[in-house]
């Protein structure tokens, strides 16, 4: 009894093709997910997600509906590489664990300096 997946968010980006072609996610499923690493929920109950693969945060809505992503690879303000670790400050900023680039990023909830 119990013990079972309560929700799941979010789909496998990968079309089941040639595993030697580059990981993209499908343009035709949105909010989907390659290697999903970090998790933290804002106090609105929006699951923000941050994909190691796609160099990108996912906010999925409190019923678990994909709403918008954010970033990109790179070393720029707001860019990732490999975003790992996600929190929330009290106030409502969002921290972010940048593996890549070896730093700690804190954005607004929109990706936003």
């Amino acid at each position: 009894e119990g013990g079972g997946c309560v929700a799941t968010v979010g789909s496998t980006a990968r079309s089941g093709g040639d595993e030697s072609e580059e990981d993209e996610p499908e343009e035709d499923l949105p909010g989907a997910l390659l290697y999903p690493c970090g998790l933290a929920f804002n106090r609105r109950g929006e699951l923000f997600v941050s994909d190691t693969e796609l160099s990108q945060i996912l906010v999925y809505d409190a019923s678990g509906a994909f709403v918008r992503r954010f970033g990109e690879q790179g070393d720029g303000e707001g860019e990732f590489d490999r975003p790992d670790g996600l929190a929330f400050t009290p106030s409502g900023d969002l921290v972010v664990a940048d593996h890549g680039n070896n730093r700690v990023q804190v954005l607004r909830e929109d990706g936003t300096f």
